[in-house]
């Protein structure tokens, strides 16, 4: 649906100049497409208009998208095979050292290019889970326990 995205594009606090979107289901494609209709012809306010300016959706496979020069990544990983997981920590090694990848299932193999920054549980509309915010190191292994602050503003975020 997009949800990720949406609240990306419309959080003041991170100032994101593009948030992506990549969903793999025609039907939360779809679904995520109509809402940033509505956000863009101002259905949804002045401030749904003016995120919607940031927003890109793509109907598509995460894992054929270049998201290495993104600056935060979320993907609901809850449901995702090992075999999927693997795949996802070997792109997410891609990422430049500072970015951030969040997820709902710690990347496997993840020492000496991540370490978890923060995991925390919220409440999803189908219950509560732990939300592990994974920071990409500036080195490959082995982590040495340094980190690069990322910065502020100008991030892109790529949901799926």
């Amino acid at each position: 649906t997009g949800k990720p995205v949406f609240i990306a594009a419309l959080d003041t606090r991170w100032n994101f100049r593009r948030c992506v979107g990549v969903e793999t289901l025609p039907g939360l494609h779809e679904a995520a497409t109509s809402t940033l209709r509505r956000m863009g012809d101002g259905t949804l306010g002045r401030e749904g208009q003016e995120a919607a300016k940031k927003v890109h959706l793509e109907l598509g496979d995460m894992l054929q998208w270049d998201w290495s020069d993104a600056d935060v990544v979320y993907t609901s990983s809850i449901c995702f095979a090992d075999e999927l997981m693997a795949e996802l920590s070997e792109l997410a090694r891609r990422l430049k050292p500072g970015a951030r990848f969040m997820t709902l299932k710690v990347l496997p193999n993840y020492e000496g290019y991540f370490f978890i920054k923060s995991q925390e549980w919220y409440k999803m509309s189908w219950g509560r889970i732990n939300v592990y915010v994974m920071e990409r190191t500036p080195f490959d292994y082995p982590y040495n326990g340094h980190r690069k602050e990322l910065a502020e503003g100008g991030m892109s975020y790529i949901a799926s």
